[in-house]
């Protein structure tokens, strides 16, 4: 490939394109609102993808939908589409180049010149952003299994894994190795048996205090573990007078645990995520990232599997054995509310 003829390509579209690194890497500037933006591509030896460009860091332009950032740069990979979904003529690879800087460039000056359209977008992303968050140890996701009709605000009864059930346990026994969650109005329901016996629910003893409750706005899903905190005491905000009743009354039980569940609006429908609270002493539920650290709270995210309205009244005719992943019909995706 010869990069030289690359950068000049892009030149043509009117971009600033320079090569460093002994020519193995090519940076590409252009301007957005007087400021500029900064993009870096690490050559391959084959081009046989789309090529991928990374936002530099520094552009002061805030937290941006469609970019990948780590907790400690606000650059990142600029997701513009499936990399292996488009044709790529290695015969001519500067036309490869050019598009793909094209599309870049298109994106991003959008997302920095409208606000409200890149905050639509990172609503839009919520999903896999926060399945990010909840990887735990190993790569295994952090999975909560939830049971709630998510129309009002809702005390749970949250039960842990079984202790005894096996690593390798199999995919149709995964709620006894993950924690499972009931509403309260439906911890008796009759059309719940298949899922109560699944989840071994009897044989489980119910930890801390646990609350659901519906949001009438989100904000974009955090990008890092660092900024849970701070992110959680933004979106309460959203509750309305009844979930911020009963976060109050949590404020007044002490417990060593505590649970929240929310559902929230997106641009493609709904979403349901959760958080886990977990501190060495017995304290109130903390009312501001000040008290939450002060008392050593941990929070730590979760993806919520759950069915919500329209399996409910199916469940009493749904069989152990067509149970899908995590004891839901197989429909049903993490963070999906149908």
């Amino acid at each position: 490939m010869n990069k030289d003829h690359v950068r000049r390509s892009i030149t043509e579209l009117g971009y600033n394109a320079h090569l460093e690194e002994a020519e193995s890497k090519l940076i590409v500037e252009f301007a957005v609102g007087g400021r500029t933006v900064k993009l870096a591509h690490t050559f391959p030896d084959h081009l046989l993808r789309v090529p991928k460009f990374y936002l530099l860091k520094g552009h002061g332009f805030g937290k941006l939908a469609h970019v990948l950032t780590s907790e400690y740069d606000e650059g990142g990979e600029v997701c513009i589409a499936d990399p292996s979904s488009t044709a790529v003529n290695t015969d001519r690879p500067e036309l490869a180049y050019r598009a793909t800087v094209e599309e870049h460039v298109r994106l991003l000056s959008q997302l920095i010149d409208d606000p409200v359209y890149n905050r639509i977008e990172q609503l839009r992303e919520f999903d896999a952003h926060w399945r990010n968050l909840c990887k735990g140890p190993r790569s295994r996701q952090n999975e909560l299994f939830v049971v709630w009709n998510g129309d009002e605000v809702e005390k749970l009864h949250v039960k842990p894994p079984r202790t005894n059930s096996g690593r390798n346990a199999d995919s149709s026994k995964d709620m006894q190795t993950r924690p499972v969650a009931l509403a309260s109005s439906l911890v008796n329901h009759p059309n719940l048996v298949a899922v109560r016996d699944s989840a071994e629910w009897k044989v489980r003893q119910i930890v801390g205090k646990a609350l659901a409750a519906p949001l009438n706005d989100l904000e974009p899903a955090p990008m890092t573990p660092s900024d849970l905190l701070p992110w959680f005491f933004s979106i309460v905000d959203h509750m309305d007078d009844a979930g911020r009743h009963q976060l109050q009354r949590l404020h007044k039980n002490q417990n060593y645990e505590f649970w929240l569940v929310f559902l929230a609006p997106i641009p493609d429908g709904e979403t349901m995520f959760a958080i886990r609270w977990r501190s060495r002493s017995k304290c109130p539920f903390p009312i501001s990232v000040e008290e939450a650290e002060a008392a050593g709270w941990t929070a730590t995210p979760h993806v919520v599997r759950s069915p919500r309205r329209l399996w409910i009244g199916r469940w009493k005719y749904c069989p152990v054995s067509d149970i899908g992943r995590g004891g839901m019909p197989h429909p049903i995706r993490p963070g999906q509310v149908v």
